[in-house]
């Protein structure tokens, strides 16, 4: 069996939604001012506020699966850590932590210093409880265009 980093490059191959502050993706000829709307977002209590909510949709998947969590570099994880943990994890400010939904075969990376986080080859069952999850923590859940 593939160790855990193995998986998530393979998974990365997968099709992906976005966990996302904004119901679709901003078109880059947007006349609006998208990157320092983000910036702002991502700055101070602001960051970490956002970085809570996807702590959220991560705590309620824990309710329903087996969550395997990998920070950085790290190349086996720790499954199921504790919620404090989890959060900790989530609010620091920079780095990546990707998780791993055991028994589905899929993958939420969580990159630290962006509005959005992206669920790769999620089954229609799983994508419809992190739909339900992401809209309680006033997320969004989209596809991009292929």
């Amino acid at each position: 069996m593939a160790d855990a980093s193995e998986r998530v490059e393979e998974l990365l191959e997968r099709p992906y939604w976005v966990v996302d502050l904004l119901p679709r993706q901003v078109p880059a000829d947007a006349p609006g001012q998208f990157f320092a709307v983000e910036r702002w977002l991502l700055d101070g209590s602001r960051g970490e506020g956002l970085r809570q909510r996807f702590a959220d949709v991560l705590l309620g998947l824990n309710c329903y699966y087996d969550l395997l969590f990998i920070r950085d570099d790290e190349t086996e994880g720790t499954l199921n850590p504790s919620p404090k943990r989890l959060v900790r994890w989530v609010l620091r400010d920079r780095g990546m932590v990707n998780v791993l939904v055991e028994g589905e075969g899929a993958l939420v990376s969580v990159p630290l210093q962006s509005t959005c986080m992206t669920v790769y080859g999620a089954s229609d069952e799983l994508l419809g409880l992190v739909r339900q999850l992401a809209g309680s923590a006033g997320l969004f859940v989209w596809q991009p265009p292929r």
